[in-house]
């Protein structure tokens, strides 16, 4: 019955150093539960901040190609209004260069058949070439001239007829030649020139400008980056401001360390309450034993009492032997 006792009171104690345990445990269970449950928010944070980046970056880069194309566009529009500007082309350059090559040469026929005419003055008599006034001039005569001495004499000069056939051809060289450059606006085959070579110049960059934009879009289509940017600006005024104290991959790393602390604090709680159970079966089952031992105490004496007052010493000693053993028995059983 002591070894009982003393049995009873040890499980009794070891339960209640158990039962402390878990309240310390279900202590920390609480904080463990309320540290996941931070963590998961701040994973949740992390990752809506790390969505909401992505669309920022995503209209950006968006943003900043259309705006690029925009640029591209308004460069066309330039180039192909400095092309619309000049309506001759380099084929009219090739003409009126003919044109002035056919003057060329006919200036240079006519002035070689033509004779060469020297008037000088000699006196004090005002001398007039066609009513200019001179004193030294040479001119060929291409045409009908008239040399006026003042008051002295006037001598009309006039060509041949090869010399007038010449002139006529070179007066209508000139004529076609300037014909074409009024019907150009220019003035002379230099301007058109340059005309030609700013025309150039723009549908060079008309050409440039194209491919660039085709490298900047690609197989890309630009009302259909615009509606993408429509629907990401729309998106993100939409999302809540969302600030994250740290990144994805920590804030993951963290809600994993939560985890991993509240399972082994649920699985230590689990043991240390199965332990607890099986000490209250333990001393329950003690307990019980404890009054069985009792009761067989208790009626093993009123035996030997009985014994003592009906039987002979040797009977007597023969059943307070008997007695003992089944003591020693009990005793040894628990």
């Amino acid at each position: 019955i002591d070894v009982t006792i003393r049995a009873v009171d040890h499980v009794r104690g070891v339960a209640d150093t158990r039962r402390v345990e878990l309240t310390c445990l279900d202590r920390d269970m609480e904080d463990a539960r309320l540290a996941e449950a931070r963590a998961a928010e701040e994973v949740a944070a992390a990752r809506a901040a790390a969505k909401n980046n992505a669309l920022r970056t995503r209209r950006d880069e968006i943003a900043a190609l259309l705006e690029r194309v925009g640029s591209l566009r308004e460069q066309l529009t330039a180039a192909r209004r400095q092309v619309a500007a000049v309506i001759s082309d380099h084929d009219d350059l090739d003409i009126a260069e003919d044109l002035a090559q056919r003057v060329t040469i006919a200036r240079a026929e006519s002035r070689s058949a033509a004779a060469f005419v020297s008037v000088t003055k000699l006196g004090d008599h005002a001398i007039t070439v066609d009513g200019v006034d001179t004193a030294t001039t040479e001119f060929a005569l291409t045409e009908g001239t008239v040399v006026e001495v003042d008051g002295v004499v006037r001598v009309a000069v006039a060509p041949g007829a090869e010399s007038a056939t010449l002139a006529g051809r070179l007066a209508g060289a000139e004529r076609a030649l300037a014909g074409f450059l009024d019907e150009r606006g220019v003035a002379d085959v230099a301007e058109l020139r340059a005309q030609v070579r700013r025309r150039e110049r723009a549908s060079d960059a008309v050409d440039s400008v194209r491919s660039q934009l085709a490298a900047v879009l690609g197989d890309r289509d630009e009302d259909t980056l615009r509606a993408e940017l429509a629907e990401l600006t729309s998106r993100i005024e939409a999302q809540p401001t969302t600030t994250a104290t740290v990144d994805v991959e920590e804030a993951e790393r963290r809600a994993d360390a939560a985890s991993v602390r509240l399972a082994g604090v649920t699985q230590q709680r689990a043991e240390v309450q199965s332990e607890l159970r099986s000490l209250d079966n333990e001393h329950r089952i003690l307990d019980e034993r404890l009054v069985q031992l009792r009761a067989d105490r208790d009626d093993l004496q009123d035996q030997h009492h009985q014994l003592c007052d009906d039987r002979t010493d040797e009977a007597l000693d023969e059943r307070r032997v008997a007695i003992v053993e089944h003591i020693a028995q009990a005793e040894k059983a628990m």
